[in-house]
């Protein structure tokens, strides 16, 4: 994950907002669409343009924070710990 995203957000004459990257829907720390009134229920979850629920989305989210990067593997008998990049 990176340490930081640069969104493109377009805020609508009615008050919706709409996060973008790369031309697509997506928020890693809320709702894509977000209404004016703030309620969440109502606002529409999407990563890389791909609609999810709320649960869905944290549950993708806790997936997308896991890291490898000291772990050992094993390969043809050699053994490597990884190392992000």
């Amino acid at each position: 994950m990176k340490d930081h995203i640069e969104y493109k957000v377009k805020v609508h004459s009615d008050g919706n907002k709409y996060w973008r990257i790369n031309g697509q829907l997506h928020r890693e720390d809320g709702p894509a669409i977000e209404h004016p009134e703030g309620d969440n229920r109502c606002g529409r979850w999407h990563l890389e343009g791909v609609e999810y629920t709320e649960d869905a989305h944290k549950a993708e989210m806790k997936l997308r924070q896991v890291t490898f990067s000291g772990k050992l593997v094993t390969i043809d008998g050699k053994t490597y710990r990884l190392t992000e990049v």
